[in-house]
């Protein structure tokens, strides 16, 4: 389980500005509904009472805000009793690209602050470069486009110029991501992935490969006629089922406002580990 989780964590990491990401909102990029100004997270344990799974004491809690064009400017982590465990901040320029991000301890003080440089190609972004607080470059991302504008090659590289990474992506006939190849420097971590997508453009399913071919973990989604996920299935490389994650409510946007993740073991069901409410704010 704890390897599954890395890879994902990993994947996630190198995903980046994959498709084309690096044109939508901060609000296209979580999913968002309607113009959001903010998003409260908490993260509750689960309990079970009376043969009911209930919310338990507070585990976590998680802030989102953007601003009124969907660029996402501020994210903050809080421990269980409330106090500030980080704060992340972000600026943008005035066509949308995130210019600048600052982290700040627990107290307030400045942890690091990283500025981001672009460069374009008639409309797309082929690169992109990142300093850290003294200026001295951090690490850069480069892209390629196919005819249609979809991102079919990103490169990283390190400070030094090495290559970290590099992904490709293959897209169907209606611009849908359907494969990945990721390939590592010195080419021990290779993988790759496929998506599938029903006839609304859902994606469906998401299997991840190793170079060899065996599989690493799949993912199985669901949605209701109004195209929201309701479920999301987790199954391991033998096909035995890891983890649930349902979405239970919705508000009048389409955004998900609960979501309780179950987990199995031993094919028995266990009582889910956590339950997530979302309260969130729109613009008027």
């Amino acid at each position: 389980m704890e390897k599954i989780l890395s890879l994902f964590i990993v994947g996630l990491f190198l995903v980046g500005c994959s498709e084309k990401d690096s044109k939508k909102t901060g609000w296209e990029r979580d999913n968002l509904k309607g113009k959001v100004k903010s998003i409260t997270e908490t993260i509750y344990k689960a309990v079970e009472k009376s043969g009911k799974v209930q919310k338990g004491s507070l585990s976590k809690k998680y802030s989102y805000k953007y601003d009124n064009n969907g660029n996402k400017i501020e994210y903050a982590s809080y421990n269980s009793n409330g106090s500030l465990s980080a704060k992340h901040i972000y600026k943008y320029d005035n066509n949308g690209n995130k210019i600048e991000e600052t982290s700040y301890n627990s107290n307030g003080s400045l942890k690091s602050k990283l500025t981001y440089r672009y460069d374009y190609n008639n409309g797309n972004e082929i690169e992109q470069t990142w300093y850290y607080l003294d200026a001295t470059l951090k690490g850069k991302d480069t892209y390629k486009y196919d005819d249609k504008g979809n991102n079919i090659e990103k490169s990283r590289y390190n400070s030094d110029g090495s290559l970290t990474c590099k992904i490709i992506y293959k897209y169907n006939g209606i611009g849908n991501k359907t494969e990945e190849d990721r390939y590592y420097s010195g080419g021990s971590k290779n993988y790759k992935l496929f998506y599938k997508y029903d006839n609304n453009g859902n994606k469906i399913e998401s299997a991840n490969y190793l170079s060899n071919g065996s599989l690493l973990y799949k993912l199985n989604y669901m949605y209701d006629i109004n195209g929201n996920k309701i479920q999301e299935a987790e199954y391991n490389s033998d096909s035995s089922l890891v983890c649930i994650t349902t979405n239970e409510e919705y508000d009048s946007k389409g955004n998900w406002t609960k979501e309780i993740r179950f987990e199995t073991k031993n094919k028995a069901w266990k009582i889910p580990p956590r339950i997530i409410e979302r309260k969130i704010e729109y613009y008027n």
